[in-house]
């Protein structure tokens, strides 16, 4: 991030995105065998550059755009967040399973 800057992958990483998200829509148009192998690589492609991009640049403003009074607090709900659906998810995917086995 020291090297490009975080506005320059934020807002070329959102651009990136977008031409993928087209491509990904211009490809409902086609007809074939292979427009589901192109949309799904495209949706891959798309899966990367926010991996690489707007990922891990949101952590970080977060973190730098409230004011100090706000950070501790920001900071705790966002923190509170993810617990909160990390412990859905793993009940979720217990009760599924549950259910699938009897």
């Amino acid at each position: 991030m020291q090297k490009y800057g975080r506005r320059f992958l934020y807002l070329w990483g959102l651009v990136g995105m977008m031409i993928v998200l087209v491509g990904v829509g211009a490809t409902g148009f086609g007809k074939g065998p292979n427009v589901a192998w192109a949309s799904g690589s495209l949706l891959i492609v798309f899966s990367f550059l926010y991996q690489f991009t707007v990922g891990p640049v949101c952590y970080c403003l977060v973190a730098e755009i409230p004011s100090t009074r706000l950070r501790a607090k920001v900071s705790s709900f966002f923190w509170r967040r993810f617990c909160f659906q990390t412990t859905q998810r793993t009940l979720a995917s217990e009760i599924t399973d549950c259910r699938t086995r009897t």
